[in-house]
């Protein structure tokens, strides 16, 4: 007989139940605690590989992907000569496969500042004062320029309609093969990219307000904010538009531009995201704060993170947010508890979900793709800066 008493190893469903109780109770992800290991590198594709000391090459617009699995990405390539002292830039749209092998490169005037993606698979990239359509093969199909200022990224329409803000004060609707539809004077300073909400309304942040318009060109709405500032964060259900203005307040406006309510910040808000729930997140542009807000109004938690949030996240379906934070790809869980961190080698950017879990993260002039817990993007009404994986700034 043993003179000793032997312990027991506990049952595996005792293990998984123990495991289960400690993910709850840390706010956190049980894949992503006693699973595999996330946010692990899976491919790097370089944006160009020809660059050398007098240029430089920086992925400078979010990904996005066509209905093919094709992965779009903008790049900018600066460059300088030191006899005779010149300097400038242009840029380029890459195309890779769903591996991150490259499949095409097409040039622009300059550099590329945004990518949408039509249903039929047509490319629209934003690069300056110009909006040029992308065949899926990489062909240019058209150009349309503006006279003075720069483009915003587009919205694209469920009808193809394109609607192009500029900094011309005009508000320009496309047909599909770049012809003018509609001009509309907003009558303010354009400020940044409009968005399509409650059934094809169209909104573009302006000096000092937000205009709204319908798939005509009439008016429909205008909302005057407290500043000069204004910028449309996120788009939430029923329409609700999540505004930020240039005294840091955050506006929540109705489907007719109705006030519901209004909440200090302590900063500017940087473009932002919509969880399953409801509720708004978003990084206060030159705070270290990622900030969780409730379709009431109040503010849920807080996150501190090691630099200014100036790029928004993307939500997924584990109920985490991804983020860009300087030279770290983040993952945050409920309560903005950081769940993981992976160290880059550059300045990153606005990352993107793709509909099989991987995060797809700018990292200086490449595209990183990283594992994730989660099975795609989250289904809410604005779980991407742009809405969606093809960047239609489209909520419907």
């Amino acid at each position: 007989m043993p003179t000793g008493t032997r312990a027991r190893a506990l049952p595996r469903f005792a293990v998984a139940a123990v495991s289960a109780a400690l993910c709850v109770l840390l706010g956190v992800s049980c894949r992503g605690l006693f699973g595999p290991r996330y946010g692990k590198t899976v491919w790097v594709a370089a944006a160009d590989s020809g660059a050398d000391f007098l240029t430089s090459t920086a992925i400078s617009s979010s990904p996005a992907l066509g209905p093919d699995g094709t992965i779009y990405i903008g790049a900018t390539t600066s460059w300088w000569w030191p006899f005779p002292p010149m300097a400038g830039e242009d840029g380029f749209v890459l195309a890779l496969t769903a591996n991150g092998v490259r499949k095409w490169r097409a040039g622009t005037s300059s550099g590329v500042g945004a990518l949408a993606v039509a249903e039929d698979g047509t490319i629209y990239a934003v690069a300056g004062k110009e909006l040029r359509a992308i065949s899926p093969g990489g062909e240019s199909l058209w150009t349309f320029a503006v006279d003075s200022g720069t483009i915003y990224p587009p919205a694209l329409g469920a009808d193809g309609a394109i609607y192009v803000a500029a900094e011309d004060s005009g508000l320009y609707t496309l047909n599909p093969d770049g012809t003018v539809r509609c001009r509309r004077q907003l009558g303010a300073l354009s400020l940044g990219a409009p968005v399509i909400h409650d059934g094809g309304l169209v909104s573009v942040p302006c000096y000092g307000k937000i205009v709204t318009v319908d798939q005509t060109g009439a008016l429909q709405w205008v909302y005057a904010t407290s500043r000069w500032s204004t910028r449309i964060i996120a788009v939430g259900g029923s329409g609700r538009l999540y505004v930020a203005d240039n005294d840091s307040v955050l506006y929540a406006l109705g489907p007719h531009g109705n006030e519901e309510w209004h909440l200090g910040l302590s900063d500017l808000a940087s473009p932002g995201v919509v969880d399953q729930s409801g509720n708004c997140v978003f990084g206060l542009a030159e705070d270290d704060t990622v900030i969780c807000v409730s379709p009431q109004g109040v503010v849920l938690w807080k996150a501190v993170t090691e630099w200014p949030v100036r790029r928004a996240s993307a939500a997924g379906t584990d109920s985490a947010f991804y983020l860009g934070c300087m030279e770290h790809a983040r993952c945050l869980g409920p309560g903005g508890r950081e769940r993981w961190n992976a160290r880059l080698q550059d300045a990153t950017g606005t990352p993107a979900i793709r509909p099989d879990g991987l995060l797809l993260i700018p990292d200086g002039g490449a595209l990183r793709a990283l594992t994730t817990a989660c099975d795609g993007p989250a289904a809410s009404p604005w779980p991407s800066s742009r809405h969606d994986i093809r960047n239609t700034g489209r909520s419907d």
